[in-house]
């Protein structure tokens, strides 16, 4: 497990714009590749991090940090990040953190579940800063992105 100890300010200056996002943010991969990744793009946008490779840690990370936004992988060891996903949205000092989840298998079906579940988002392995920011710009509407209309998107599948 690791944390960004940069930036303990509220980042709210974003290409010289006046957008809020997060401060902080947890990830949960079991993956290294991933979590490294998702921290550097993450320290982009001046957002702090903590990681867990173990879902049973990643729960109480969440519980006990209480981030801004979460970053789970769909398939962990021991526990899928499906089932973490509903456990964070039944526990009452969770279920109003946004859930992006992130899997390198993609399907229809996964977005769905992933959607009709709870989750704010869906970001598909591989990905690049690009597409991290345009997640938290639809999560956190820092840009034009609609997440309700992409919900309904997903309802039509």
């Amino acid at each position: 497990m690791a944390q960004n100890p940069e930036n303990t300010t509220k980042n709210t200056n974003l290409d010289s714009e006046t957008k809020a996002y997060p401060e902080n943010s947890l990830i949960i991969d079991d993956d290294k590749w991933t979590r490294t990744l998702l921290f550097r793009f993450l320290k982009e946008f001046k957002i702090q991090s903590i990681e867990s490779d173990n879902p049973y840690t990643g729960i109480s990370l969440a519980v006990k940090e209480k981030p801004d936004i979460i970053f789970l992988d769909i398939y962990l060891p021991e526990i899928n990040g499906d089932k973490i996903l509903k456990i964070f949205k039944e526990l009452d000092i969770t279920k109003d953190i946004p859930v992006v989840m992130v899997s390198g298998n993609f399907s229809k079906e996964l977005l769905h579940d992933t959607y009709t579940r709870g989750a704010a988002g869906f970001i598909s392995k591989p990905f690049n800063s690009l597409i991290v920011k345009e997640m938290l710009d639809k999560i956190f509407k820092t840009d034009e992105a609609d997440p309700i209309k992409e919900k309904e998107w997903v309802k039509e599948l």
